[in-house]
């Protein structure tokens, strides 16, 4: 009888200790595991901007801070101006404003003009790399051809789609 008592004892400090130990080594290759695992994270570089006029000419906005490049085009010449949105452009209501950033053009529309191409380096004599935006008159087209896809997701076939009212690069890969 004592014997048992004394085996019974014995084999429970065992399984205590058994399961102390598992527990450690199981909690070890959770945690090891966990680091090794690396997290996929999708960035987004969807950034709209928007051309808001205000008392003194217009306002570039985003939804986040970028960098813009806003070429003013009118019938005297053109000027380019590079900052941060929101960003402040002296222009009148008659000038084309174009604000272009690494993913993204938005134009505002002026008096018509003849043919002209702007790029975020100002009006250009030969087609530029794109993107970049062809004035005809009271029209324009951006360069290259953006397809136009639903919710703001890109088409699997183009790099190029519009989100309101704003053409948006695609990120690839």
């Amino acid at each position: 009888m004592e014997y048992t008592i004394d085996m019974l004892i014995s084999y429970i400090l065992f399984a205590i200790v058994v399961s102390m130990t598992l527990i450690t080594v199981l909690n070890t290759v959770i945690a090891v595991t966990r680091v090794q695992v690396s997290t996929v994270k999708e960035y987004r570089l969807l950034n709209s901007l928007e051309i808001v006029a205000t008392d003194n000419g217009y306002v570039v906005r985003s939804e986040r801070g970028c960098l813009v490049y806003v070429v003013v085009v009118n019938s005297e010449g053109y000027k380019v101006i590079r900052g941060l949105t929101p960003l402040e452009v002296q222009a009148l209501s008659s000038d084309w404003v174009i604000a272009f950033t690494t993913t993204t053009v938005s134009v505002k529309v002026g008096v018509p003009l003849g043919t002209l191409i702007v790029s975020r380096y100002g009006v250009v004599v030969e087609e530029p790399i794109p993107p970049y935006v062809i004035i005809n008159g009271a029209n324009y087209q951006v360069v290259p051809n953006f397809e136009v896809a639903e919710e703001g997701v890109a088409p699997e076939n183009s790099a190029y789609f519009i989100k309101n009212g704003t053409v948006v690069l695609g990120v690839r890969g």
